[in-house]
């Protein structure tokens, strides 16, 4: 017979995996309706991208600043960025404007004020797999040298030769106390 405390309990973790893509793709329509992605810039300080709501269709307002938006500004973005790759499917497609504080207007994209970013560190921070991009690039300019390959392959030939001997004195652990039990039996 069929146990129910079996049952339910893998009957749950199933409806559970097979419910969390929509669970999650949900959320991300629900956090992106009625919003819209900004790029803002600041002085002296990094790119902070949020994801701000419309206010009267056309204006968006973070702390104490408002910008008006203009779709000729506008470039279309998958939302969340920094997603992984296999993640796309959950992604939203939202509008997104470069806004710097202090002004009341978006700024281009291709051709941003002087003191902001330049228009080809721009993609590079919006860009959804940049993690991928970062570690690419730290890999291309690293080259290992002959001594450091040398020294890495001693290491690993010590660690296996260190291993080996530890498995060795184990086994001999266990001959040692054969030994000492057969010395107390003839001692008896």
């Amino acid at each position: 017979m069929v146990d129910l405390n079996f049952i339910l309990p893998v009957f749950l973790v199933i409806l559970f995996f097979m419910s969390f893509p929509l669970i999650l793709q949900a959320m991300v329509r629900m956090r992106t309706r009625g919003a819209h992605l900004c790029a803002i810039l600041e002085k002296d300080k990094p790119l902070v991208i949020k994801l701000l709501k419309k206010k009267r269709d056309d204006f968006v307002r973070d702390k104490a600043d408002d910008w008006m938006l203009k779709t000729s500004r506008m470039r279309l973005v998958e939302y969340p960025i920094g997603w992984p790759s296999i993640l796309n499917s959950f992604k939203q497609t939202v509008s997104c404007s470069l806004l710097m504080r202090g002004r009341a207007d978006p700024l281009d994209w291709e051709d941003p004020p002087a003191g902001a970013l330049s228009s080809k560190e721009l993609p590079a921070v919006l860009d959804p797999n940049w993690l991928v991009s970062l570690v690419k690039g730290i890999g291309e300019d690293t080259k290992v040298g002959k001594g450091e390959r040398m020294l890495t392959m001693i290491a690993a030939g010590a660690s296996v030769l260190s291993v080996l001997a530890v498995i060795y004195l184990i086994s001999k652990i266990g001959t040692i106390e054969q030994a000492i039990d057969i010395l107390r039996a003839t001692a008896r």
